[in-house]
């Protein structure tokens, strides 16, 4: 699905509305969908709920939302993690690392995402946080589903990246302002 910032989309309206004709567009302000354009053939099919197309298509929606939002998470995270003081980084990690080693010694998920996370959290920092927001060789979105980040996420709901505005997605306290 294309993405336009809301303010690309009314500087752009012939663009947006070109890119409608094709396929789904998601309209962002501050970072969260706001709204999805749709061509009115297409959003008839699809608005059915009765018809098999509506149903798949409103399930693989709510799933490219599911993945941006773990996407937006998993780039929140990475962000703490550069910013975080050096113990506070090693002990997040350390503690990442030991949920992935539980998940081995209890057999709690597929060696392959255990494998990748191990190797992912041996990274240096920069190419760690470059890891865990990429698509990975096509694993980005199932690894951030099962995910060893599980700290306490200050401002974050389920189904909401966003945490509050100055909070960090570790619970990192912001650092003050000058």
């Amino acid at each position: 699905m294309k993405v336009f910032p809301a303010a690309e989309a009314r500087r752009h309206f012939g663009e947006l509305l070109s890119a409608v004709g094709q396929g789904p567009v998601a309209i962002e302000k501050y970072g969260e969908v706001c709204a999805i354009g749709v061509a009115p053939g297409r959003f008839e099919e699809q608005a059915d709920p009765k018809s098999d197309r509506g149903q798949r298509h409103h399930a693989r929606l709510g799933q490219q939302l599911i993945e941006r939002d773990r996407l937006i998470h998993h780039q929140r995270i990475a962000i703490d993690l550069l910013k975080a003081p050096l113990n506070t980084r090693k002990e997040l990690i350390r503690d990442a690392r030991a949920t992935v080693e539980r998940w081995r010694k209890n057999s709690l998920s597929s060696s392959d995402y255990i494998d990748r996370w191990a190797e992912i959290l041996r990274m240096p920092l920069r190419r760690m946080a470059d890891a865990m927001t990429s698509d990975a060789d096509g694993w980005g979105p199932a690894l951030r589903q099962n995910s060893p980040w599980i700290r306490p996420h200050a401002g974050v709901q389920p189904g909401n990246s966003s945490p509050s505005k100055g909070d960090s997605v570790l619970g990192l306290r912001p650092a003050p302002e000058r």
